[in-house]
């Protein structure tokens, strides 16, 4: 049986420039191969720049994959 291979793999930022350069990495380390076995790799700031804490980013994220399943584009955002 081969490895299965995760839908998402989401990191959370504490704002939006920190996620572009976690976006950057991540794209990058793709390329070269070392994240392997996963669809899609995004980081996720937290709303409104702001630091969500106590589960909040894992609910922001959530929220995020969730519109990008259902308008399928990637594009569209919730307003962050």
């Amino acid at each position: 049986m081969g490895a299965q291979a995760w839908d998402y793999l989401v990191v959370t930022a504490s704002n939006g420039r920190q996620a572009d350069a976690y976006d950057d990495e991540l794209a990058l380390r793709m390329r070269l191969g070392f994240i392997s076995g996963v669809r899609t790799a995004m980081a996720v700031p937290d709303p409104g720049g702001f630091r969500a804490g106590s589960g909040g980013s894992t609910v922001w994220s959530l929220l995020k994959i969730l519109e990008r399943e259902l308008w399928n584009d990637g594009e569209r955002a919730l307003d962050s």
